[in-house]
């Protein structure tokens, strides 16, 4: 029997962080991650989110999650689109300037 699984990766530069606050008061954070000509949203929440947050709008990260679809209605149309679930957030500054070496 095959499963699905929703997990991704990505490394990029942070762009546009938000904090937010749902309607229920759990603690939210959205941010835009610049990953080569992409923009990929990333949303993360409770503890991920505080997480996210620590960071500053330009900085190297490495997130993993799950993407999700989302929908929205802008000027009375309906916008579909994914964005990645944040499960984990890294500093990926260390990792810039390593050079890919064959041994």
């Amino acid at each position: 029997m095959a499963y699905d699984i929703n997990q991704c990766r990505f490394s990029g530069r942070m762009q546009g962080i938000k904090r937010i606050n749902t309607r229920k008061g759990t603690r939210m954070a959205s941010f835009k991650l610049k990953c080569w000509k992409e923009q990929i949203r990333c949303v993360g929440f409770k503890e991920t989110a505080e997480q996210m947050l620590a960071f500053n709008e330009g900085d190297r990260v490495v997130i993993s999650g799950k993407i999700q679809p989302s929908n929205w209605e802008k000027d009375g149309t309906k916008v579909y689109s994914y964005q990645v679930i944040v499960d984990e957030i890294e500093d990926d500054t260390d990792k810039k300037d390593k050079q890919w070496t064959r041994e």
